[in-house]
């Protein structure tokens, strides 16, 4: 799968930016501030239908527009080249005109309306960036959207049962809301506790599963970045779901009007030569560990798929030594890669091969 053509319509700052893509692989110039990161940020939105960089979505559109547009060109090229075929894929992000930070997302395969859950995951990317630093050390909520980002490129039951999960969460706080302030609506609970019973199980049971395959992914290749320092554990921090402990918390979901027990509220970490690197481990370590960890969520992705995922990095090789650098080349012609750079230019962007 190759991307050939991208679009940029009043997101972030480009209000008008498009892109045509001829080779495997390519490389994307230009000074800072001009939107680089942007750019792949728009390709991973598009394959998740999640921003890792942002809270609320509404903060991706321009400032001058109130809707932005993201339009994607894929070409699979399928196991012959009689077999090739072209998707456009659009996602479009509307701020709401009531409330401040909501948005709606919209999104169109060959011009023809999807659901969401029928568009993520149709184009597979791993970003790796600088910020990615921040999954190891940053608030649980930046490690739940990594996360996420993986399973819903590679796993559907996954992705189904968040969105169930996600719904009924919503619902569920607005009847604890009404308990709280009016004493009425407990008889209204049981439904939405069967339903994020049922999908939070689900959700958690794939979190287990993803965790453990990605532990002993990065651990392989840890070992060839840093042969010396190379124990690597990710310690699943579950906020286990059961009907037990939503009773047990029951009257502290009242008087909190929010859901406290589910997937909603996990986490994880992970240990370095057993002491946990958010609080342990250098930056260099930290880069170590992350890069490790990224090359296991490409096998991973590819694996449970049969689609190697486009691989974007975003100015990363200012960060990284001789021998990371050598590790990433090493993997940039399994599939398209994408990389950006910062240069002193006047001339805007500028794209050559890679």
């Amino acid at each position: 799968m190759l991307i050939t053509k991208i679009k940029l319509t009043n997101y972030r700052n480009h209000e008008l930016l498009e892109l045509k893509f001829n080779g495997q692989s390519f490389i994307i110039k230009g000074p800072n501030g001009i939107g680089k990161s942007n750019i792949l940020e728009a390709i991973h939105l598009v394959s998740t239908t999640k921003s890792l960089r942002t809270k609320y979505d509404r903060d991706l559109i321009n400032h001058n527009a109130d809707v932005a547009h993201i339009e994607i060109v894929v070409k699979d090229q399928g196991s012959k080249p009689q077999l090739a075929f072209e998707e456009e894929l659009m996602l479009s992000i509307q701020k709401s005109q009531t409330y401040p930070n909501a948005s709606k997302k919209v999104v169109k395969i060959n011009k023809v309306p999807k659901a969401l859950r029928d568009f993520s995951g149709k184009i597979k990317s791993v970003l790796f960036t600088p910020d990615d630093l921040d999954i190891l050390s940053g608030p649980p909520s930046d490690r739940r959207k990594y996360i996420d980002a993986i399973m819903f490129q590679s796993n559907e039951s996954y992705k189904s049962a968040h969105l169930k999960y996600t719904k009924a969460i919503r619902h569920r706080n607005k009847i604890l809301e009404k308990i709280a302030k009016t004493g009425h609506g407990h008889n209204l609970l049981p439904v939405w506790n069967e339903i994020i019973l049922l999908n939070g199980e689900i959700i958690q049971k794939n979190r287990r599963e993803l965790f453990e395959i990605l532990g002993k992914k990065a651990q392989v290749y840890l070992e060839e970045l840093d042969p010396q320092n190379s124990r690597l554990k990710i310690n699943y921090l579950e906020n286990h779901i059961s009907e037990k402990r939503l009773e047990e918390y029951s009257q502290k979901e009242i008087y909190t009007r929010s859901t406290l027990v589910g997937p909603h509220r996990d986490d994880f970490e992970v240990d370095y030569n057993n002491y946990n690197s958010a609080f342990f481990s250098s930056r260099g370590q930290q880069r170590t560990i992350m890069l490790a960890i990224k090359m296991a969520e490409m096998d991973h992705i590819a694996q449970a798929t049969g689609i190697r995922p486009i691989l974007l990095l975003d100015d990363i090789f200012s960060e990284l030594d001789p021998k990371h650098k050598e590790a990433v080349m090493n993997i940039t012609n399994l599939q398209q890669t994408i990389i950006t750079t910062a240069i002193d230019s006047k001339n805007g962007l500028e794209i050559g091969a890679l």
